[in-house]
């Protein structure tokens, strides 16, 4: 049986690999799959999480330092976002009125969940 922070650290480390495969795949073109559009937002990921791990969606938070790719993966896949500040987006960007894209929580860094 998981706990919920082995789901989480595991979903972690896969999505870690999985946008890192995907990098490779988009700086190689020749082996880049056509139809099916990977990394994030794309939805592959997060169906295999869950139909791996049985968890409902609105029981899951992406974390994240990007608004574009990290909170939208999240909103786009019925997830709870918590975007951290410890990398690409700083608070003004965030709360920036030509930003469209707002998580459900926001941290200083992912030290704040310990």
């Amino acid at each position: 049986m998981y706990t919920y922070i082995h789901v989480l650290i595991q979903i972690y480390v896969y999505i870690y690999i999985y946008t890192y495969i995907c990098s490779i795949y988009k700086n190689l073109p020749s082996l880049r799959p056509s139809r099916h559009p990977s990394g994030k937002p794309s939805p592959l990921m997060i169906d295999y999480m869950v139909e791996k791990f049985g968890i409902e969606r609105g029981r899951i938070c992406m974390v994240g330092d990007r608004l574009d790719t990290d909170i939208l993966f999240g909103q786009n896949n019925g997830l709870l976002s918590c975007l951290t500040f410890s990398g690409v987006t700083t608070d003004s960007k965030l709360f920036s009125p030509e930003n469209a894209i707002k998580p459900d929580y926001y941290v200083d860094s992912i030290a704040d969940f310990l």
